[in-house]
């Protein structure tokens, strides 16, 4: 169920947050249908990190480098054109 999905799935932009820049490297490389409903539905919500700004997984990526995540991301549906709490793109 829904319920238990999410209990036990990390969103993509906690697993940014954790370093599991290979998990998630291999997981995106699958493409788009290997994301659970979960991911896909908060793939471009945003979680707050350590400076208290909402960011999605995009700009999480961004700011870390991690390049074949950033185009994963961007594979799988990531709105480049998103903003954070701050107002800011991923590219700003």
């Amino acid at each position: 169920t829904a319920t238990q999905e999410t209990s036990t799935v990390k969103t993509l932009a906690d697993m940014i947050l954790q370093g599991e820049r290979a998990e998630l490297a291999v997981l995106l490389q699958k493409g788009p249908s290997a994301l659970s409903p979960f991911q896909q539905k908060t793939l471009n919500h945003a979680i707050f990190d350590d400076n208290g700004v909402g960011r999605p997984a995009l700009h999480l990526a961004v700011r870390r480098g991690w390049q074949e995540v950033i185009e994963g991301l961007i594979r799988a549906g990531a709105n480049p054109a998103a903003t954070d709490t701050a107002g800011d793109t991923a590219l700003h």
